[in-house]
């Protein structure tokens, strides 16, 4: 009935939606999980209410039902055997029944509870490759291709377990504004535009280059720094920060360094451009020096198998048809990992970021610590 927003924001990008009899609420995004799997309106929203109520992840719900449907397609699962009417899939009798024995964790609900992947490894071979074609790395759906697009890929890899939700800058202005808007729509970049911005943003024009996996390596750094910069500031990701581009700039031009000149003038601090950048790096790299405490090493800086050796079956229907479809290529994947790493100032054999690096960015205290630990 109208668009939402967050306080003072003009963007509007949530839509507040009313159906006769139910809760009203917002939906944007992982909110049509339901209808994106073939439900009809009513049954569709039902499924946002009542996930909402619950209080259960949207997106991990959306990933388990279309894996576990496609198991039960191939014989895997059955009806009588997990007590879900999958021959119901799509109702939102099926999505009550299919929550209530997780949350209550009634039967094989106490399986599916401890997350997908651990399902998948009970189930068996056939549902272990069928998880694969769903979840690409971390029990997390993939969401944008990894097989076509390198630097989604490259995030992918070296990230925690959804890249991509907190860190849209490459998707927003190279995947809509520079490719899938349509072209006639204000704020719809040329292509002399789109590498314009990319080289403002990125450093380098072929950032843009959407197939290829040049200069990705750089481009997924930055992306990652400017992301925890964005979350250490409680700024808007998907529809606002950074402002790569602006539909109300001279060639759409936008301001990259937004973000630091609101925190400077907010604070009375005046934070340089390569501190700030530096600011964004050492959070990422905390991060890294987390997770090899962990046990995370560069065997783990990737996805699964199954992207690189398994074509992608169809491509949404706004994208560019490609021939052959695409599949990640290993040795180039390889190649702009171990740049990543280069870049990072990371251990090439192990991922994990060096002593050198750690000192660079005022970490002395983790680096000695990850060296008391024996990672370094």
């Amino acid at each position: 009935t109208k668009h939402n927003s967050c306080f003072g924001c003009p963007i509007g990008c949530r839509s507040w939606i009313e159906f006769p009899g139910m809760d009203p609420g917002e939906m944007m995004c992982l909110a049509s999980f339901y209808l994106w799997v073939g439900a009809e309106d009513n049954d569709a929203w039902h499924g946002k209410v009542i996930t909402d109520k619950i209080g259960i992840c949207q997106y991990t719900v959306y990933d388990m039902i279309r894996w576990l449907n496609e198991c039960y397609k191939a014989g895997v699962i059955t009806e009588e055997g997990t007590g879900i009417p999958w021959s119901k899939f799509g109702t939102s009798d099926f999505i009550d029944i299919f929550l209530d024995v997780i949350v209550n964790r009634k039967g094989f609900g106490d399986v599916l509870a401890n997350g997908a992947s651990k399902a998948a490894a009970q189930l068996g071979d056939e549902a272990v490759e069928l998880y694969k074609s769903f979840f690409p790395a971390r029990n997390q759906s993939q969401h944008y291709s990894i097989r076509a697009y390198p630097e989604v890929l490259m995030q992918w890899a070296t990230d925690s377990r959804d890249p991509l939700s907190d860190a849209h800058d490459w998707i927003c202005l190279t995947y809509w504004a520079g490719t899938y808007w349509p072209r006639d729509q204000k704020g719809a970049l040329n292509p002399e535009q789109l590498k314009a911005r990319a080289k403002e943003a990125w450093g380098t024009e072929k950032a843009v280059d959407s197939f290829t996996y040049e200069d990705k390596a750089q481009t997924a750094i930055i992306v990652q720094n400017m992301s925890r910069l964005k979350n250490s500031l409680v700024l808007c990701d998907w529809s606002v920060f950074p402002i790569n581009s602006s539909p109300n700039g001279k060639d759409y031009k936008g301001d990259p360094d937004a973000e630091r000149k609101l925190y400077c003038a907010a604070t009375g601090e005046d934070v340089d451009k390569q501190e700030w950048l530096k600011i964004g790096e050492r959070l990422f790299n905390m991060e890294r020096a987390i997770m090899a405490r962990e046990g995370r090493r560069k065997e783990n800086d990737t996805v699964e198998d199954y992207y690189f050796r398994v074509p992608e079956s169809e491509v949404a229907a706004w994208e560019l048809k490609r021939d052959p479809l695409p599949v990640a290529d290993y040795d180039k994947f390889v190649r702009m990992r171990d740049e990543y790493y280069t870049l990072r100032g990371a251990n090439l054999d192990t991922g994990i970021p060096s002593r050198e690096k750690l000192e660079e960015l005022d970490l002395k205290d983790v680096a000695d610590q990850l060296s008391e630990d024996g990672l370094i």
